[in-house]
């Protein structure tokens, strides 16, 4: 392997781990390496490869509306609609980027996913190391709620629970398929990360990653029904620590007990009990909105100030605990933004997708997007720069590997 080789490499390892780095430092390094790439490809190969540049316009398709928006957007809308544009840059950066890189550097990023793993996981036990710390080592007085440790977990990582939920989810998948992408690990360890990354998804409580994760575990052992017993200990293991962590981790017993509250004949009336509620209430608005407004939206530069204003007047009759100006829906958030072409758009990107994952027999690709689809339903992922960065960099680098056997590892 030439001194180059080594560059790519240990690039690509960097590129998969700046998604645990502060935002703008993940960004700056980011396109520093991609710009490499883009050299790399025109010093190899002599031109850009730009036969996928459609396909790369229709799958960041949603970026232009944005763009669209701009002449319609009132002024005192502008500062807004310009940080949104600013932050989905990369919905547009990422499907051209992998559009006109050499296929071979595209599967090297597959190549080297296990590094996205060992980012997460290592991200996970920094927090909860310091969550320990601030805890026993401080002699915090305070009652560990979810909350607390979420919001613990947000400050020393700076990434929100939900997105780290997000990445944990696709850390899983990535080591069920490991030995299919020819990704070289003994069961042992493979059963280690697994447990660690459970474990550390099941803390976090994020209802809608965990859930998807959890469906998307179980198909995964129907469908390969010969696996079952070279996993069997993890869930055996997996299961007595579910139990342990509901009957004896405070926080933990608090999350799983707000579902099954949900749906119980005794429910409380205040949101700040219950985030089941609170997302309850968060949907009526939505919908209260979008009965006037779900032909044209409100345009992108209005949506936080239309929630915001739909609250306060919630809150003259219902106890919430903050204004919220989120939808907690990507789904409900592009439809207000455009009206019914945002949420056409989005659920044809996705359709699109999707159907490229099963053309291409690409299982990861596939768990993938049936993550980020659910998850959409609970959480405006593509309006933070977090969630567009995994969505976009993801997304677009399996949509330009056209088989899942060119992505395997080399014997080197």
């Amino acid at each position: 392997m030439t001194a180059i080789n080594n560059i790519d490499r240990y690039l690509t390892r960097l590129l998969l781990l700046t998604f645990f780095l502060p935002m703008k430092l993940q960004v700056w390094v980011t396109m520093a390496v991609s710009v490499y790439f883009l050299v790399r490809t025109v010093n190899s190969y002599g031109r850009l490869t730009k036969g996928n540049a459609v396909n790369a316009a229709v799958i960041s398709a949603g970026f232009f509306l944005f763009l669209l928006a701009i002449p319609f957007t009132p002024h005192e809308y502008m500062h807004r609609l310009m940080t949104l544009i600013g932050q989905r840059v990369s919905y547009l950066f990422m499907p051209f980027l992998f559009a006109f890189i050499a296929p071979a550097f595209a599967k090297l990023i597959i190549e080297e996913l296990l590094y996205f793993v060992y980012g997460c996981l290592a991200t996970c036990l920094i927090a909860n190391a310091g969550v320990a710390y601030h805890y026993f080592a401080l002699n915090d007085p305070g009652v560990m709620t979810h909350v607390a440790y979420r919001g613990m977990v947000h400050h020393f990582t700076d990434i929100h629970p939900t997105y780290l939920s997000m990445y944990l989810g696709f850390v899983i998948f990535i080591l069920l398929y490991a030995a299919e992408r020819g990704i070289r690990l003994s069961q042992l360890r493979v059963n280690l990360l697994l447990f660690l990354s459970f474990v550390f998804l099941l803390a976090l409580g994020a209802k809608t990653p965990m859930l998807a994760t959890s469906a998307v575990v179980v198909l995964f052992f129907i469908s390969k029904k010969g696996k079952f017993k070279e996993f069997k200990w993890l869930l055996a293991g997996l299961t007595l620590t579910t139990v342990c962590a509901w009957l004896f981790v405070p926080f933990i017993a608090q999350r799983i007990n707000e579902m099954v509250q949900f749906f119980s004949a005794e429910k409380q009336t205040l949101t700040n009990d219950n985030s089941v509620y609170a997302r309850q209430l968060i949907w009526n608005m939505d919908m209260n909105l979008l009965q006037h407004y779900w032909i044209t939206g409100v345009g992108p530069g209005r949506v936080y100030t239309v929630m915001q204003l739909q609250s306060f007047v919630r809150m003259l009759h219902h106890p919430l605990p903050d204004l919220y100006h989120d939808p907690h829906n990507e789904y409900i958030y592009e439809w207000l933004c455009f009206g019914v072409a945002g949420i056409i758009l989005l659920a044809g990107t996705f359709v699109w997708h999707l159907r490229r994952s099963l053309t291409t027999k690409n299982q990861l690709y596939l768990c993938l997007m049936v993550l980020i689809a659910a998850t959409c339903f609970t959480e405006c992922i593509l309006s933070q720069q977090r969630g567009i960065m995994f969505y976009s960099f993801f997304t677009a680098l399996f949509f330009f590997v056209p088989k899942e056997s060119d992505a395997t590892v080399s014997p080197s």
